[in-house]
């Protein structure tokens, strides 16, 4: 088998810094968003897939927050994702074993 790719590790990194960076600003409501300028040097396009998935919420134009309700779902979705793939991965060795065994 190959080398691992590093970039899943990279994503969660990334998305594991702009919730803490969030947090560590206490723009977990509304009325405590963030302006997008204090979020630009974490990444525009993880920011913009965690709005996009409910994660950051904009309260009024150009403020956004950390919903952790959808946080919750986002993370649950994920699990879900990696565990189907890891399924796939477990069926696709335990293929390739029986045919080697039978070959």
């Amino acid at each position: 088998m190959g080398p691992v790719s590093p970039v899943p590790a990279m994503i969660v990194i990334r998305i594991r810094r702009i919730i803490s960076f969030f947090e560590e600003h206490n723009a977990t409501t509304p009325d405590r968003a963030i302006a997008p300028e204090e979020t630009r040097r974490l990444g525009q396009r993880w920011m913009q897939r965690l709005i996009n998935a409910g994660v950051l919420m904009e309260a009024r134009p150009g403020r956004f927050y950390l919903n952790y309700e959808n946080l919750a779902e986002f993370n649950a979705a994920r699990r879900k994702r990696i565990g189907i793939v890891f399924a796939i991965l477990f069926l696709v060795i335990l293929v390739y074993a029986i045919l080697q065994h039978n070959g």
